[in-house]
């Protein structure tokens, strides 16, 4: 009994410690704590709308072989800029020669026995129809641009043989250039035909390329209820290429006269945002700290719109948050 007294005494000693340590937690800190804080002043911001698209050449165009024959040259290469008109590849034609002098010999003789009456105009026109054939068949060994645009991948080569519908090369028609978007149905009432949006690529995010909306799908998408756009840019520089990546902003519209706080002011607790507010103390110069829900709207330029919660000129602490607490004291610093 004498070892035993001795343990149970120590042990009760150590109850009774735990017990006042969880009756008397440690006081706050009465320091005050160093804060900043501005008043809730009211501004004017645009709501804009920003998402990413696809660039897309205004028309792709894959040149096919008119004619059979075999490839003479190729009179240009990948990448090369070309105009409307402009020879791109000679197909060979020997055979398409003699059938040409044939058919104008043909030609010569009929149109002369119909000048003198001696066939019908529509005998002869069998023999001119001939003509106009062989001299188009001939007119295409001369593959031409159809269009301005670039050239894109040369898929055949000198020498090669190719059919008549056989693909000889791609050409692209980058200017202008086409991008296509959705916008949320909700935002309706503020896109319009020829309202301009801002375009920019990861390439080089300080450029900026200007575009104009030329089509709003008529009809909203059911299952996304989401409205197709499109818009069209002229890219004179040719810096953005067809099949790349952009990040559209199109403004909305403009909020004005709204109540806001910065953004780093908003202090998120279990889903709801608050901010602190410094509300002056009786002591001289200190201030307390109060706690306040609030609904926010718009964000903009680091700034977050303030639906409901504070009103306007109230003092809102945007730093010094980390160790704040409701009630607590509060010293301001610059």
């Amino acid at each position: 009994m004498s070892k035993i007294a001795p343990l149970v005494s120590i042990m009760f000693f150590c109850f009774l410690s735990f017990a006042c340590s969880q009756k008397n937690p440690p006081a706050k800190p009465s320091r005050p704590l160093p804060v900043k804080f501005e008043a809730a002043a009211r501004t004017n911001l645009e709501q804009d709308f920003e998402t990413v698209a696809e660039l897309k050449a205004y028309r792709e165009i894959t040149v096919a072989a008119e004619r059979a024959g075999q490839v003479n040259s190729i009179l240009v290469r990948e990448g090369d800029s070309v105009s409307e008109g402009q020879p791109l590849v000679k197909i060979k034609g020997d055979d398409i020669k003699a059938e040409l002098a044939k058919a104008q010999e043909n030609y010569r003789i009929f149109k002369k026995l119909y000048d003198e009456e001696a066939i019908s105009r529509t005998e002869f026109l069998v023999y001119e129809t001939a003509l106009r054939n062989v001299e188009a068949s001939y007119g295409n060994l001369l593959i031409k641009a159809i269009s301005s645009g670039v050239i894109g991948k040369i898929i055949v080569d000198p020498g090669d043989y190719v059919r008549v519908g056989d693909p000889i090369l791609e050409l692209v028609k980058v200017h202008p250039l086409r991008v296509s978007y959705t916008i949320p149905e909700r935002l309706i009432p503020y896109v319009s035909l020829g309202l301009e949006l801002d375009l920019t690529s990861d390439v080089d995010k300080t450029v900026v390329t200007k575009a104009r909306i030329d089509f709003i799908s008529p009809s909203v998408n059911s299952e996304t209820k989401s409205v197709l756009v499109r818009a069209s840019l002229a890219n004179n520089t040719n810096i953005l290429k067809p099949n790349q990546y952009i990040r559209i902003k199109q403004k909305v519209k403009d909020k004005n006269n709204i109540l806001a706080v910065r953004e780093e002011a908003i202090y998120l607790d279990q889903g709801q945002e608050y901010v602190f507010i410094a509300e002056p103390a009786s002591e001289d110069g200190f201030y307390n700290a109060v706690k306040k829900p609030v609904e926010t709207g718009l964000r903009k330029n680091a700034l977050v719109e303030i639906t409901k919660g504070i009103n306007e000129g109230e003092l809102v602490i945007y730093a010094g948050l980390y160790s704040i607490y409701e009630g607590a004291k509060l010293s301001r610093v610059d």
